[in-house]
């Protein structure tokens, strides 16, 4: 279990838009489980902690380009060589692997990009989840439109 949390841990942090996408996540969970704590409050803390959440995710994605990135240092244990040499490859460089005995030679590895990863699946799911939360959103003010065209002015409200 830990080192599925570990890969899913490295892959949201080598991509901004997996980073940010976790980070609006959480900010969302923890504003709504603030206005859910809060439902014996009246309506405006409510209101007030939902602005403040909402706030704080439009405000995300911008601080996490401007900003600077903070590394944390974790300490690594490293199981085997063939771990170490996954860990020590970067885009650029080209991996090998050795194999031990009498004959030892270098083998090359070429590394895939593939264009299903998992920061694009992530990017790819927050957008179609925006899309599908929006869609009523949509409608209504599409039907809020349509009404405000067809409808009549009150002569009696006006007096």
């Amino acid at each position: 279990m830990m080192p599925a949390i570990d890969g899913v841990m490295l892959a949201i942090s080598s991509s901004l838009a997996a980073s940010i996408i976790a980070k609006v996540t959480v900010t969302m969970a923890l504003g709504l489980i603030a206005a859910w704590l809060a439902r014996g409050n009246c309506a405006a803390v409510r209101h007030a902690l939902l602005a403040v959440m909402f706030g704080a995710m439009l405000l995300l994605p911008i601080v996490s380009v401007v900003m600077p990135p903070l590394h944390i240092g974790l300490p690594v244990r490293v199981q085997s060589q063939t771990a170490l040499l996954q860990l020590g490859t970067g885009v650029d460089a080209e991996p090998s692997i050795t194999t031990a005995g009498i004959d030892s030679h270098v083998i090359p590895v070429t590394t895939q990009v593939s264009k299903l990863s998992l920061s694009n699946l992530l990017l790819a799911g927050w957008a179609v989840g925006t899309a599908l939360f929006l869609l009523p959103v949509v409608i209504g003010l599409w039907q809020i439109r349509s009404l405000r065209r067809t409808g009549l002015p009150w002569r009696r409200g006006q007096s």
